[in-house]
């Protein structure tokens, strides 16, 4: 009996395992703080993503349009550059919207902001070459080609802003970055 006794306690204690609690710790404050600064940055990328795809549908209108009009004004390499700098811009701006080396949230949220700004005037831009390009417009293709190459210096100057808002972003970002490194050594 004693020596059943003694295997029981032996294989007791070799099977217990450590055991251990740990206090849940809630923080209502940080929790609220989280679910505030989620809900900014979901609605920020989706003002994003609607003007990114308000430009891609404007695109593809204007693409329809464009199969439609004179062989001047298809043949126009204006026009191809309008296009050209168009999608180009949809491009740089759907990359720089979801970059994610950001070290100042704020400072991106005005940069997008920014971009989300030329993309709207870009737009507008767009706009007007898809009533232009329209074979229902009555116009001469004279006065279809004044308009298009004003609206190609418009859109140049436009990508030249979203260029420049990039280099200027990029260097501030660079030199935080850069900073915080210091800061960790």
């Amino acid at each position: 009996m004693k020596r059943i006794l003694l295997c029981s306690l032996m294989v007791v204690c070799l099977c217990v395992n450590h055991v251990s609690a740990q206090w849940v710790v809630s923080d209502p404050a940080l929790t609220k703080l989280s679910q505030i600064t989620w809900a900014k940055e979901l609605k920020q990328a989706y003002e994003q993503f609607e003007v990114l795809d308000k430009s891609r549908n404007i695109l593809t209108e204007s693409l329809d349009l464009y199969r439609q009009v004179s062989g001047v004004i298809k043949n126009s390499k204006m026009v191809l550059n309008v296009l050209k700098l168009q999608g180009e811009m949809l491009k740089l701006s759907a990359t720089e919207c979801s970059r994610s080396d950001v070290y100042t949230p704020e400072g991106y949220a005005a940069y997008t902001k920014v971009l989300n700004e030329i993309m709207d005037e870009s737009i507008t831009s767009f706009d007007l070459l898809r009533t232009v390009i329209s074979p229902e417009m009555k116009m001469t293709d004279g006065e279809r080609l004044k308009i298009i190459i004003d609206l190609d210096k418009k859109l140049r100057e436009q990508q030249d802003k979203l260029l420049d808002e990039r280099s200027r972003f990029n260097t501030v970002n660079d030199a935080i970055k850069r900073i915080a490194a210091l800061k960790s050594n």
